[in-house]
């Protein structure tokens, strides 16, 4: 996962910053004290998802600077923070998941990050197959795993497989972060998970998916982070 903060409080921006990794030392987080920089840079983060921001920078209004954010990254999760509570109506203005008053920022700081991830989870609701010569949508929420067979990929739903020549690898570009490669042959979805052992992964429905031992310590805390957030 990955963050960009967005604040000209350099001290506020280190306390942040380390809150995150206290709450998750896997997140990926970037920082900015100026918003004119940030937006130089801008076209580096098309793939990040969440922005922290501080509705008040000295050389750009918050809002403004997440409406641009809006504008250009579908999905995108602002959250925004500020000492001061009387710009909460302007906020509205944005599409945002979460406010927080700055001096609250330890109380609120894993909730906000816990709904931005929820929303991008939910964002990703479907996949599209070439399946038989045909084209197929199917569900995010139906797919229990992916398996590679030679150069098929074979996607596991609660009552059918589907067959595709697409590239294995592909699939981790169209899936939320609750699906988890834990093998090179083998994409599991947490949500299907019922235990996780050191070299496997036991799913609801009793199918056993094997971790490579390149992917145990990855697996252990992919699993932790989706547990964490999911609770």
């Amino acid at each position: 996962m990955q963050v960009v903060i967005l604040n000209n409080d350099k001290k506020f921006l280190d306390q942040i910053r380390n809150e995150i990794y206290q709450i998750d030392p896997l997140i990926e987080v970037v920082v900015y004290n100026d918003a004119t920089k940030f937006l130089e840079d801008f076209e580096l983060f098309l793939d990040y998802s969440i922005f922290i921001v501080d509705i008040l920078f000295y050389n750009e209004n918050g809002i403004e600077l997440a409406k641009k954010i809006n504008n250009q990254i579908n999905g995108a999760q602002i959250i925004f923070v500020s000492n001061y509570v009387n710009v909460i109506s302007e906020i509205y203005e944005t599409k945002h998941c979460y406010f927080i008053y700055k001096p609250s920022l330890e109380k609120y700081l894993f909730k906000a990050l816990k709904r931005a991830i929820n929303n991008i989870r939910e964002s990703k609701n479907n996949i599209l197959i070439n399946c038989r010569g045909k084209k197929i949508v199917i569900s995010l929420s139906e797919i229990i795993y992916f398996e590679r067979d030679l150069r098929r990929t074979i996607i596991h739903l609660n009552n059918t497989q589907y067959y595709t020549y697409d590239k294995f690898q592909s699939f981790l570009d169209l899936v939320p972060d609750n699906f988890f490669e834990c093998h090179r042959s083998f994409i599991v979805n947490f949500n299907e998970v019922r235990e996780h052992q050191r070299n496997r992964f036991i799913l609801k429905n009793n199918v056993v998916i094997p971790i490579s031992r390149s992917h145990e310590k990855q697996a252990k805390d992919a699993f932790e982070n989706y547990l964490m957030y999911s609770q």
